[in-house]
């Protein structure tokens, strides 16, 4: 799966033991994006990066970001079915998701 990590730079000490970082996809994998984002609550009070994904791609990504960012902790995206083309990546819907994502980026 595709998955960028945004917004903060990388620290170890924002990493679980076991060096996993959770994510939140209430669609369970089918691509559906949520009424709205949010931490998932086991996660709420941990220091790590919180992944979401489902329905997150090239047209959508900003406005992803923008309410992701505005839970104020440490993220990543994750998408997969929405830069495919007939099964494949497809380089220029990836390329739009980094476009779109670009000011996202911590410098």
């Amino acid at each position: 799966m595709l998955g960028l990590c945004l917004g903060v730079r990388t620290h170890k000490n924002l990493l679980p033991q076991n060096d996993k970082n959770p994510f939140g996809d209430e669609s369970r994998g089918k691509g559906l994006a949520p009424a709205s984002w949010s931490i998932p609550t086991q996660y709420a009070g941990l220091p790590v990066y919180v992944g979401f994904a489902g329905g997150i791609g090239p047209a959508n990504t900003r406005d992803v970001l923008n309410q992701v960012r505005a839970l104020m902790r440490p993220y990543w995206i994750d998408m997969e079915t929405s830069v495919r083309t007939d099964n494949a990546f497809d380089v220029a819907k990836v390329e739009a998701v980094l476009r779109a994502a670009e000011p996202f980026v911590a410098r």
